[in-house]
């Protein structure tokens, strides 16, 4: 459920900000595309000039104008919101996305969040929802609806997010997983790929969680667990479990790579991207991948047959990030015999693989997972 206690009313933001700023204006182009922008100490017309710009601009398909009309619009600060209004309501969907680029700029009125909701659902899957989707959630915040700690379908409340974020698993006994392990290591060691370290682990999963610290940056590293299930769990130290994956089909055994972490803003800034997948491989090259991520905006990617227990219609909500949401996730492992939000599911037998780093120069960059939170939430 979208929530919008929290927005209020941003004044125009000092220039120079909008530089530091991802969204677009107008919304169709690069981010290095600059046709049309305008230095800001030339934009001094009034609002009602910019407004009439912009008009003639897009009926004459002018791109260039119409850039510099949505600066200029920029510049009038709440002056324009008058236009933003009148361009929400347009059928033109380059309107409607220039409006809503201009007012992610100026900042929305508390009053608004009522109209701009009814526009969010009014909005079929384009430029201009993508837009509006990722201002409420930056402005208002997803942090309200999905972050640390309210949803309960993380594991510890997403206190080990660094690690738990990423989760995967391979549809095999932890000693036939420990045994495909080694013999792949040994092979890239053959190969000059470097060496791999093996160490036993026990304890459920929060034992095993701390013996996996700290976060590693640009190290392989990963820790294997068995389960209440014919299934073996694996963490990354980096959040890349695509190895998992990998070693399944190594193995011609099914895998499954699960994602899930909220879009989190701070100060106006991503600080946490949204990114949820659910990944089914059998081990023979065929998969059913599902997958939403924030970018610059929302994307929705389905690859494969849909699966018999799959959430029905899944693909036509409006807001891409509700097509795969973490109870999705969870109920769909929940077929598959997979407890995935259930800290008693894992263990206590595992083993950490980790890369042989005594001969590097350089130490890699690392952080606990508590600091990893800290800067993520």
């Amino acid at each position: 459920m979208r929530q919008t206690s929290l927005v209020r009313f941003f004044p125009w933001r000092s220039r120079g900000v909008e530089d530091q700023n991802p969204v677009r204006l107008p919304q169709d182009v690069r981010f290095d595309d600059q046709r049309g922008r305008a230095r800001p100490e030339t934009l001094t017309a009034d609002a009602a000039t910019y407004a009439a710009m912009h008009a003639a601009a897009v009926t004459s398909d002018d791109f260039e104008a119409r850039a510099t009309a949505l600066w200029g619009l920029v510049e009038r600060g709440s002056a324009s919101l008058g236009w933003v209004a009148a361009g929400l309501t347009s059928t033109n969907e380059d309107v409607r996305a220039d409006a809503l680029g201009v007012l992610d700029r100026i900042g929305a009125p508390e009053t608004w969040l009522p109209m701009l909701s009814r526009v969010a659902d009014e909005l079929h899957e384009g430029e201009a929802r993508d837009v509006l989707d990722e201002m409420l959630m930056r402005l208002a915040g997803e942090t309200t609806s999905e972050a640390l700690p309210i949803n309960p379908g993380l594991l510890f409340n997403g206190r080990f997010d660094a690690f738990t974020q990423a989760i995967a698993f391979i549809d095999a006994p932890l000693a036939a997983v420990e045994a495909a392990d080694r013999s792949w290591a040994r092979y890239i060691e053959d190969h000059g790929a470097g060496r791999r370290t093996f160490r036993p682990v026990s304890g459920l999963l929060e034992v095993a969680l701390s013996q996996f610290e700290p976060v590693t940056y640009g190290v392989a590293g990963a820790l294997f667990l068995a389960t209440n299930s014919d299934w073996t769990a694996a963490f990354s130290r980096s959040g890349d479990i695509m190895f998992a994956e990998t070693l399944g089909n190594r193995m011609q055994r099914r895998s499954l790579r699960t994602f899930f972490s909220p879009h989190i803003a701070r100060d106006g800034h991503p600080v946490r991207y949204g990114h949820r997948v659910f990944a089914l491989a059998d081990g023979h090259g065929q998969s059913r991948t599902l997958e939403a991520s924030f970018q610059s905006r929302w994307e929705w990617d389905a690859l494969g047959q849909p699966l018999p227990f799959e959430r029905v219609n899944v693909a036509t909500a409006k807001r891409i990030p509700d097509r795969l949401t973490l109870e999705d996730i969870n109920a769909y492992c929940e077929h598959l015999g997979i407890q995935r939000s259930d800290p008693l599911f894992y263990g206590p037998a595992g083993f950490i693989v980790e890369q042989d780093r005594s001969e590097w120069l350089r130490t890699p960059r690392m952080m606990t997972s508590a600091e990893w939170l800290r800067h993520h939430s």
